[in-house]
């Protein structure tokens, strides 16, 4: 499986070498498992040499590793919530002789690219089981710290390994943390909320209470893992805030 993913990232010129994540190199692959119906997503990898990446650059594959064509849905919603575009991966041949594959619009009428900012995240809708989503390319490896849009925003692990969501911490343009301000929400495969927990420092909660992220409760610092590219959605009212994720190996 991890050769015919591999594979399709070489055939489509995704990658210039490596053997994937599971290597330490700084440019790989990783195939994300994707659940059916609507999940949040996350790219891992940035585009060689640039910040970010493309929907172009994503490719949907099937349990064999083979392009899966028609079943995915990218999903991007507003700051308010509300679905702005959709895009589904389709085979050119499965649209019109001679078109090439990609992500199309409503209109069908083309393949379409659309700009992806490093810690940009969106949903996917899909009814297909066993479905991965294959992102490929150079992965930073220092700290780094992804702005937070005002209100309602789709971001995730950003890293192609599994962090913990204590691992990640909310800062001011300063780099001081931000309390009380950022919440993280996780949605279930029907789009309700599931979960959510804000950043506190520890002091503004009780005496001697460590810093964290706490659910309603706030009676302690929970612990959540976040697989390689899980999304999920952040709201805040907080302008000029960050997301800082560790640096990894």
């Amino acid at each position: 499986m991890k050769k015919l993913m591999f594979a399709a990232a070489v055939a489509a010129g995704l990658v210039a070498f490596g053997d994937g994540i599971e290597s330490v190199n700084k440019v790989g692959y990783l195939g994300k498992d994707v659940a059916v119906n609507l999940s949040n997503q996350m790219p891992t990898f940035e585009t060689v040499g640039s910040e970010g990446t493309d929907i172009a650059k994503l490719q949907p594959l099937d349990e064999n590793g083979a392009p899966l064509s028609g079943e995915f849905t990218i999903q991007f919603y507003n700051e308010f919530g509300l679905l702005a575009e959709n895009y589904t991966w389709w085979k050119g041949e499965d649209v019109d002789e001679g078109m090439e594959d990609g992500w199309f619009d409503d209109d069908m009428e083309e393949p379409k690219t659309r700009a992806l900012a490093f810690g940009e995240g969106f949903k996917i809708s899909t009814t297909y089981v066993g479905g991965k989503l294959l992102y490929a390319g150079e992965v930073k490896t220092d700290e780094v710290a992804i702005p937070i849009p005002l209100n309602l925003s789709s971001l995730g692990n950003v890293r192609p390994v599994d962090l913990d969501l204590s691992d990640l911490v909310p800062v001011d343009e300063n780099g001081d943390p931000v309390s009380g301000e950022i919440t993280v929400q996780f949605y279930n495969q029907f789009g309700f909320l599931a979960e959510n927990y804000t950043w506190w420092l520890g002091e503004d909660v009780d005496e001697g209470m460590a810093d964290g992220w706490f659910d309603d409760d706030m009676e302690e610092p929970k612990t959540r893992a976040l697989v390689a590219g899980e999304g999920f959605c952040i709201s805040t009212t907080y302008d000029g805030a960050y997301l800082k994720f560790p640096a990894i190996q």
